[in-house]
């Protein structure tokens, strides 16, 4: 019998009042790996930090269980260079919300660190500042972050986003044996379709303010999700 982590009955996301996704009615299972794509702009983000419960939803409801750990990779631009902190302690971030304030995660979970950053190859780079490495090396980082709290689900947002061609699938690749080797539910968010080939994903598109199964990918849902993101982005162009 499957169990549900998220469900979501008559939700609409926006932010400041203005709705960008209506009445979404959905819900996913553990083991469940899901693909949201739609233009920039169109509420994917949004759509995220409500489920994690960062942002309370315009309408409707969504219920995360508790049963499970859920790590979250925001954007890149989100920290980007604000903070010189090496990849270490970007990596000893994510358990923060696992230790008493006055306590140092690296005191309590080196191992755990340590295991998320051999994980994502970024063990060499520990001592380095996350604002001078590469775009790769950094997402890669964000990743390691993202894994230290050994999550049951994983949730990112645009994680190849202003990175290149190889740059991509090589963390996609990364991504999808992590997936398999740690047994991970994951939520992924993005505006490039090519990001979702080759992976066993369950593929929902964001058309016209509404959430759209768009089952597994095929060359003809391909071609119409491309279709659907470059009308998006040339509309949104001409605002």
């Amino acid at each position: 019998m499957k169990r549900s982590f998220i469900s979501c009955e008559n939700l609409t996301v926006g932010y400041l009042g203005n709705p960008l996704i209506k009445e979404i009615n959905c819900q996913i299972n553990f083991n469940d790996n899901i693909g949201l794509i739609g233009a920039n702009g169109s509420g994917k983000t949004t759509f995220l930090k409500t489920l994690l419960g960062l942002l309370r939803p315009l309408s409707g409801s969504v219920e995360l269980s508790k049963e499970c750990t859920v790590s979250y990779m925001s954007q890149m631009s989100e920290i980007e260079d604000l903070m010189p902190f090496s990849v270490y302690e970007i990596v000893e971030m994510g358990l923060c919300s696992k230790t008493k304030p006055w306590l140092s995660p690296s005191r309590l979970y080196k191992a755990e660190i340590e295991e998320a950053l051999e994980n994502t190859s970024m063990a060499e780079h520990s001592k380095k500042l996350f604002s001078k490495l590469s775009g790769g090396q950094k997402q890669r980082a964000l990743l390691a972050q993202a894994l230290a709290p050994s999550p049951d689900v994983l949730l990112l947002d645009e994680p190849t986003r202003g990175l290149d061609v190889n740059q991509r699938a090589n963390f996609m690749q990364l991504l999808a044996k992590l997936k398999k080797k740690q047994g991970l539910t994951v939520i992924l968010v993005s505006h490039i379709f090519e990001d979702f080939e080759g992976m066993d994903f369950d593929i929902y598109a964001i058309q016209g303010q509404r959430l759209t199964l768009a089952k597994k990918l095929s060359k003809d849902i391909n071609s119409q999700l491309q279709d659907l993101i470059e009308s998006q982005e040339r509309s949104d162009s001409h605002e």
